[in-house]
């Protein structure tokens, strides 16, 4: 079964497919008008099943199959409905290796919520799967929120269970996986920073289950660095990233290493906000960032002492804009923690929820008084 929990078990899909919970489980389903498709590999595959959440003008997708990997051809599944919940599900030809469905573009695309893969069994396991180990190691620090979860294969392992809990009993877990085909497994959002985690991963087969060396382990995660401004090799480049809001007055970036939080560069900038009030630098990241496992938006900044300042610090989730607003005062440096529950939509944004598995944009606006400001350490953090 696939309950889509993650991306793990499926061999292919498309950027447009987007995970929303529901209930105890996952629905996924392409953004409204967007063609979508996904993938799965199947050996001596029997029965393929899926099921979607539908009502009425719900566009299901089409069932493809193929025998290359490379070739699809589409089949007729055999369809059914009970309340909510519509069924298709085909008989794959023998040699199939791929089994995928492909959601046209539309404004009700209908939600998939899960797949059953009925296959016939090569041979029956004698012996309980042989021993491996998972990673994180015991004890291990500083480990990446976004990184995914790994272990070495078991002999024999017909699959693999995972738990990870903050509760060293592995009580109140966060994740709780079966079925898992592979020796990785990546969470649908990023864990929470500085938080010691308890992991365990199970091997299973038909004879009986083994658990990693040593499990469960346990390790504590690094904070998620937005921008520390050290890979910027000059001013120019700082610029070229940070650029200037036309709307507002002129802002001149360089890289200072006399104000840095510690070693290394912070961003300075001079800005005069002058007739419209406001001066900003605006970043669009080069690869989306995901904050989900975070509370805080944490960073360093340094006013030159200038009276009535403010900083106003925005970014894009999902699509939609959030800002908020701190006070600058005196000439200390100093690391502020704004918690991102605080952040709203700005008067004139789009107004909804916020996603912050999806960040796209930071900025920062110097309201009042033309005058200097330092800013180091950016992190998205517990």
């Amino acid at each position: 079964m696939d309950t889509l929990q993650s991306w793990a078990r499926m061999s292919a899909h498309s950027d447009s497919l987007r995970r929303e919970p529901d209930g105890d489980g996952v629905r996924i389903a392409p953004r409204l008008r967007a063609t979508a498709h996904a993938a799965w590999k199947v050996v001596r595959a029997e029965e393929f099943t899926a099921r979607f959440a539908t009502r009425a003008g719900s566009a299901l997708p089409t069932v493809q199959v193929t025998r290359d990997g490379t070739t699809w051809k589409q089949v007729k599944p055999v369809r059914s409905t009970t309340g909510g919940t519509t069924t298709l599900r085909i008989e794959p030809p023998r040699g199939t290796e791929g089994v995928r469905l492909v959601w046209a573009a539309a404004p009700r695309p209908a939600p998939l919520s899960g797949i059953t893969l009925v296959r016939e069994a090569a041979s029956v396991a004698t012996a309980p799967p042989g021993a491996f180990r998972q990673n994180p190691g015991d004890g291990a620090t500083g480990v990446p929120v976004g990184d995914p979860l790994t272990w070495t294969a078991s002999e024999n392992a017909a699959h693999y269970a995972l738990v990870l809990s903050t509760e060293a009993d592995l009580s109140d877990p966060v994740i709780d996986v079966t079925g898992l085909r592979t020796t990785s497994y990546r969470p649908p959002v990023n864990l929470r920073p500085n938080t010691t985690y308890h992991l365990r991963v199970t091997a299973v087969n038909g004879a009986g289950s083994r658990s990693a060396e040593g499990a469960p382990v346990s390790f504590t995660t690094g904070a998620l660095t937005v921008d520390d401004f050290e890979e910027y090799p000059d001013g120019a480049a700082l610029s070229a990233a940070y650029v200037r809001n036309p709307g507002g007055g002129p802002v001149a970036l360089s890289l200072d290493s006399q104000h840095a939080d510690g070693e290394g560069h912070a961003l300075r900038a001079t800005h005069d906000p002058g007739s419209p009030g406001y001066a900003g630098i605006i970043r669009t990241l080069p690869t989306a960032q995901d904050w989900g496992g975070a509370r805080n938006l944490r960073l360093w900044p340094r006013p030159d002492g200038t009276d009535g300042r403010s900083l106003t610090v925005q970014f894009v989730a999902a699509g939609i804009y959030w800002e908020k607003e701190v006070p600058l005062t005196g000439t200390d440096s100093t690391t502020i923690d704004i918690p991102l529950a605080d952040f709203t939509n700005p008067p004139w944004a789009t107004k909804g929820p916020l996603d912050l598995t999806h960040i796209t944009q930071l900025s920062f606006y110097f309201n009042g008084q033309a005058g200097t400001t330092w800013i180091d350490s950016i992190t998205a953090t517990d």
